[in-house]
């Protein structure tokens, strides 16, 4: 099973921060709250914002729950997609679809892989991908991942996930399972994440996700 990667090009620069004056600014602006999505894990903060949770319904937010597992450590967590910022969303569409895969804002650069049929036809419901630094441009990675939002791939996709760990030559908790539910993320760290600095082991979490959700949904839509 094979899970190629797509073409390099240059993603528009969304993410740029413009200079503002705090003594007159009352309200961070759009680009703004993008930013620190990436950087400074201020998710309650953007949900008491432009994403507040009373936009959102709460039966809405248990239908859009993603499990995030990390396979060394075992932490699993349950988070909404009112966590992630459809900007976030719209911005790394490209990089989901092969397009490209730099963020020049952060200094990052993912790769993704899809999964190939007998036929060689792209398979739908899993994606995996790398997270590197924009300098090796994937070739030493700090993070490896499995996103599956079909049940019918999760075993495929778990598999996947198992054979990243080992590669890494990290041990894996033991004992964890497959989620019982879709979507789910899992996620392999690898030992180049600990030289990567602590800002970027910082925003490592937020990214995984909003990567997750942007393959997630593009993938429902397909």
């Amino acid at each position: 099973m094979e899970w190629p990667g797509g073409e390099v090009a240059r993603p528009p620069s969304v993410l740029s921060v413009d200079k503002i004056d705090k003594s007159k600014a009352t309200k961070p602006t759009k680009r703004q709250i993008l930013v620190n999505d990436f950087t400074h894990r201020t998710a309650s903060t953007l949900r008491a914002t432009t994403f507040a949770s009373t936009t959102r319904r709460s039966h809405d937010m248990k239908k859009h729950l993603l499990t995030h597992i990390t396979l060394m450590t075992g932490h699993v967590a349950r988070t909404p997609r009112t966590e992630v910022l459809d900007q976030a969303v719209a911005y790394l569409a490209p990089i989901a679809e092969g397009r490209c895969h730099d963020i020049p804002e952060v200094g990052l650069w993912i790769d993704v892989f899809r999964p190939k049929g007998e036929d060689d036809e792209t398979l739908n419901g899993t994606a995996s991908f790398t997270v590197s630094s924009i300098l090796t441009r994937g070739q030493v990675p700090f993070v490896h991942c499995v996103a599956c939002w079909d049940p019918d791939m999760g075993e495929m996709a778990w598999a996947k996930a198992e054979d990243l760990a080992r590669q890494t030559g990290l041990p894996s908790c033991p004992g964890l399972r497959r989620p019982d539910r879709t979507p789910w993320l899992a996620v392999a760290i690898t030992p180049n994440m600990f030289l990567s600095g602590t800002q970027t082991i910082g925003l490592l979490g937020d990214l995984e996700r909003c990567m997750a959700w942007t393959l997630i949904e593009q993938g429902r839509r397909a």
